[in-house]
């Protein structure tokens, strides 16, 4: 689809970005993979944390990684507005 203005485009999807750190920041590594994005998938993957909110989550998760010495300021971008109250099964329609 070709368009005269960014504006034009339209989807009927959300995007939502999660990254590890800032633009002007590099992303710390394990083995496993980044430190924020390991944080955040073993936490969102563990009995533990079912009924949380999203922002629950994402808090937890920046806590761990920051128990791992690590400096980076993870972020989140979203196409949508989106209610980090809701519960993040919800969410993700788990």
């Amino acid at each position: 689809m070709k368009a005269d203005r960014l504006d034009d485009l339209k989807s009927s999807g959300y995007v939502i970005l999660l990254s590890g750190c800032q633009d002007n920041q590099t992303s710390g590594d394990t083995s496993r993979g980044g430190i924020f994005t390991t944080s955040f998938y073993t936490l969102v993957n563990s009995a533990d944390c079912g009924d949380w909110s999203i922002e629950q989550i994402l808090d937890q998760a920046i806590k761990d990684a920051l128990k791992k010495k690590n400096t980076q300021n993870p972020n989140m971008s979203s196409s949508c507005k989106l209610d980090v109250k809701m519960k993040f099964k919800d969410f993700v329609g788990a």
